[in-house]
This record gives C-alpha cells, structure tokens and sequence, in this order.
C-alpha cells in the first residue's frame, strides 16, 4: 500500500496550514477506517480514498498534482509496504 502526500508543507511557507493524502483503498480494510478522515477540520488536510477503478481519488490525485495556476507539480509516494514494523 502506498500513499500520495501533498500540501503547503513541501513548499517554503512559514506556517504551512494543510497536507493531501490519497490512499489506496482497495489495500485497505474500510472498517478500520475512522468516520473523521473525510473531515477536513479533523484531520488537518484533505484525506482521499482512491480505488482501482476511474473515481473521486482519481480525480482528486489529478487536481492535487497541478497548483491553483493549472501548473504542475510534484507529489511525495510513500510505499507504506516497505516500511519496517518496531
């Protein structure tokens, strides 16, 4: 499983206010998943799920990758997978 990590954290700003995460999903078990991780002001940022097929995380990982300019830019992968377990 890997997740897409994005937000004004990555940038120069002094006090960076949000982060957006899409995660795969299909790799996870959706019980698990806590009803406040779609709430922005939870969360601190946006949380999106993506699925294997063509939908919501898809659209949002495509508007993620451009700047409010229409430019684009890069997105942080982290593969959660190859991480070790303490």
């Amino acid at each position: 499983m890997s997740v897409i990590l994005d937000g004004s954290f990555t940038t120069a700003k002094e006090m960076p206010k949000d982060f957006d995460l899409v995660y795969e999903a299909h790799s996870v078990d959706q019980g698990l998943v806590p009803d406040w991780i779609e709430d922005r002001d939870v969360a601190g940022g946006d949380i999106v799920a993506r699925f294997q097929e063509m939908d919501l995380g898809t659209v949002m990982l495509n508007f993620f990758s451009t700047d409010p300019d229409d430019v684009e830019k890069g997105l942080v992968r982290i593969n959660l997978s190859s991480l070790e377990t303490a």
